[in-house]
C-alpha cells in the first residue's frame, strides 16, 4: 500500500498511452482497495479518484464505465458517512445511473445498495433517483433477490 502511486493508478490523463485494457485493470484494483474500509477511501478521495472519474466519464467506452461504477458504489457501502457524501451530488447520482443501464447484474445489485444506503444517510439525493429506472432495473434482474430488496425500498419513497 505505502509503495503504490495511486496518482499514477488514477490518472485518465489523456496524453498518455495508456491501453483500455489496463484502464480497466486500474478500476478494478481502485474498486478493491475502496472495498478495504475508510481509511483506503480517504486515500482514494484526497487523491482526487471521484473527481478524475467525472472529469472523463462521458469519454469512455462502456468496458470503463462499468468500473467507474463499481468504485463510486464500493467507496459508498464501504465508507462513512462523510465519505459517502461525495457521491452524493446529482453528477455522481448520473453517473452510477448510466451504468445501471449497461446491464450488470452485479454492479445494478452494488449501485442499488449504494443509493439505498445514500437516501437513509441523506434523503434528498431523491431528487436526483429515476424511479422509473429502478423499477426497470427490478424487473430486468427479477430473479435477484438483492436487487428487488433494493429496488423496493429505494421505491418506497416514491
Amino acid at each position: 500500500e505505502e509503495k503504490v502511486k495511486i496518482e499514477k493508478i488514477n490518472s485518465f490523463d489523456r496524453n498518455e498511452i495508456i491501453t483500455q485494457e489496463t484502464k480497466i485493470l486500474c478500476l478494478r484494483w481502485l474498486s478493491n482497495y475502496a472495498a478495504c474500509g475508510p481509511d483506503f477511501i480517504n486515500n482514494l478521495l484526497e487523491n482526487q479518484m471521484h473527481t478524475k472519474i467525472l472529469d472523463n466519464f462521458d469519454e469512455m467506452l462502456t468496458p470503463l464505465k462499468i468500473e467507474c461504477g463499481y468504485c463510486f458504489a464500493i467507496s459508498i457501502i464501504e465508507g462513512n458517512q462523510e465519505q459517502a457524501n461525495y457521491f452524493s451530488d446529482e453528477y455522481s447520482i448520473q453517473l452510477m445511473f448510466d451504468c445501471l443501464e449497461a446491464g450488470d447484474e452485479n454492479l445494478n445489485f452494488a449501485i442499488l445498495n449504494s443509493f439505498s444506503k445514500l437516501i437513509d444517510m441523506k434523503p434528498d439525493v431523491l431528487a436526483f433517483i429515476d424511479p422509473s429506472l429502478i423499477d426497470s432495473v427490478a424487473n430486468e434482474f427479477s430473479s435477484n433477490a438483492g436487487i428487488i430488496s433494493n429496488a423496493q425500498k429505494i421505491l418506497s419513497y416514491f
